[in-house]
């Protein structure tokens, strides 16, 4: 079975990937709206690194999930993973858009854009109420070394359902990724880094 993904738009942020639709159905038979991603390369860490830019993906997934497990909202999430034995063939459709990903890598990371979301939804709220939300969840963002995301809102919006922020760009909380290249992530301490690096070898995370 082929999986067809269909660009429809270009990049929204600094990392290679762009909107998508893809042609498996949801639960109301509807094409799934998307957003994919991924790295091509490493700056600025040691040679000695266990991470690796192919994972990308696998790292971002890791820190969605942790996001979502100590309450913070996160849109639904998955790893697309391609090239490899016993998987579906993927093709992408690009006739419109320039392929601002490479078809040849292993691993993309898929946010799925919720129903509820819109580009306008903060000002459909008082900028106090954002503030308040995010004040709230300041703790739980640093908790899980997750920078770069307030004041910036397309990081964020706000779901009249639920009545409370959802996050639909995390990043990576362990390793940043910017212009499509692996970083040491601000605000973290080299000893802090060096511990989360061990824990991620140590667990068996880096794949």
């Amino acid at each position: 079975m082929t999986l067809e993904i269909y660009v429809t738009d270009g990049r929204k942020g600094s990392n290679p990937g762009g909107k998508i639709r893809l042609s498996k159905k949801d639960a109301r038979g509807r094409g799934q709206n998307a957003y994919l991603k991924h790295a091509y390369g490493i700056r600025g860490l040691p040679p000695s690194t266990p991470l690796d830019f192919k994972c990308q993906p696998i790292y971002e997934a890791l820190s969605y999930e942790m996001a979502r497990n100590i309450g913070v909202m996160v849109p639904e999430y998955a790893i697309l993973r391609k090239n490899l034995e016993n998987c579906e063939e993927v093709l992408f459709n690009v006739e419109t858009h320039e392929l601002e990903f490479s078809d040849t890598m292993h691993y993309y990371f898929i946010s799925f854009i919720s129903p509820s979301y819109s580009p306008n939804s903060l000002q459909k709220v008082p900028s106090s109420v954002v503030q308040k939300h995010m004040d709230k969840e300041r703790l739980d963002r640093e908790v899980l070394f997750l920078a770069d995301i307030e004041k910036k809102a397309q990081n964020y919006y706000w779901d009249p359902t639920l009545e409370r922020l959802v996050y639909n760009d995390l990043g990576c909380n362990f390793v940043h990724a910017v212009d499509g290249f692996l970083k040491k992530p601000t605000g973290i301490s080299r000893s802090e880094y060096k511990f989360l690096e061990k824990k991620k070898e140590k667990d068996c995370m880096i794949l």
